[in-house]
C-alpha cells in the first residue's frame, strides 16, 4: 500500500499518533520566573501564585504576578497569591500584581522586611488575609491605576492596614 500503511492501520503517515489538546487540571504546577503557579479550577481557568521558589526568596528584589500563565498550553487568569507563598522573601522590594488578583493569602509576604513597594494592576481592591504584609518595611508605597475608584482605595488601605501595612504612600498612575 501507498505510504507504507497496512489496511486497516489508523496510524497517519509519518507514524505520528494523533495529539489530544493539552489540559489542565486541578493541581497542576507551573514554575514562571521564579514563581510557582498551581491550579485552582480547571473548568474557569484559574491558577494562584503557590510559592516562591528558593532562589527567588533568598535574593529576588521585584516580583511580578502577571494577569495570566500558561500551563500544559492553557492560558490561566491568575486570581490569588496563596497563604505564605513569600513569606520571609529576604531581599524583596517590589510586587508588581495583574489586574486578576482578587485575593492575597495569610501571611503571603510576612517577614519580607524590606518590601516597600506593592503594584496593583486592578481597579478592584483584592481581599487580603490576616498578616498577609505583617513584619514588611515600616513605609509601604501603594501604586493604583487612575481609574480605581476612591471607595476601592480606601478599601484597599483599610484591608493593607489589617494586614499588617504601617505607613501607606497611595500613589496613582
Amino acid at each position: 500500500p501507498p505510504g507504507g500503511q497496512t489496511p486497516g492501520d489508523q496510524t497517519p503517515p509519518g507514524g505520528q499518533t494523533p495529539v489530544a489538546a493539552p489540559a489542565i487540571k486541578k493541581g497542576d504546577t507551573k514554575t514562571v520566573k521564579g514563581v510557582q503557579y498551581k491550579v485552582l479550577d480547571a473548568a474557569k481557568k484559574t491558577v494562584t501564585a503557590y510559592k516562591a521558589a528558593k532562589k527567588t526568596l533568598s535574593s529576588s528584589k521585584t516580583v511580578t504576578i502577571p494577569d495570566t500563565v500558561t500551563i500544559n498550553g492553557v492560558k490561566c487568569k491568575v486570581v490569588q497569591i496563596s497563604n505564605n507563598a513569600f513569606k520571609g522573601a529576604k531581599k524583596l522590594t517590589t510586587v508588581t500584581m495583574g489586574k486578576n488578583i482578587k485575593q492575597i493569602g495569610k501571611n503571603a509576604f510576612y517577614n519580607s522586611k524590606k518590601l516597600k513597594k506593592l503594584v496593583f494592576k486592578s481597579t478592584t481592591a483584592p481581599s487580603i488575609s490576616t498578616g498577609a504584609f505583617k513584619k514588611t518595611a515600616s513605609k509601604v508605597t501603594v501604586t493604583v491605576p487612575k481609574k480605581m475608584s476612591k471607595s476601592q482605595k480606601k478599601k484597599l488601605q483599610q484591608r493593607l492596614k489589617r494586614a499588617g501595612v504601617n505607613k501607606i504612600q497611595l500613589k496613582t498612575v
